[in-house]
């Protein structure tokens, strides 16, 4: 079953730490193993807009997320409110 993110809460750098979707509140950390492990996926919508959440890298190798391309950046994890 797909959740949707509604809510990111980031550090003092502007990183995403914690989601909070209609699974519940958890950390970055805990998403991407749920997305890896596929028993879980996410989505971010605007506007009936919706974008996946995929797990992506850094040059440097460090695992995040991000919501894919679609046209808008509304519903991108970055646009999201914080909470």
């Amino acid at each position: 079953m797909a959740h949707q993110i509604t809510h990111v809460r980031r550090d003092d750098n502007g990183v995403t730490t914690m989601v909070k979707s209609s699974a519940g509140v958890e950390s970055v950390a805990t998403a991407i193993s749920a997305i890896e492990d596929r028993w879980r996926s996410y989505f971010t919508e605007y506007l009936g807009q919706r974008a996946d959440v995929v797990v992506a890298r850094t040059a440097g190798g460090t695992k995040y997320l991000k919501s894919t391309p679609d046209g808008t950046t509304r519903n991108n994890l970055d646009y999201l409110p914080t909470f």
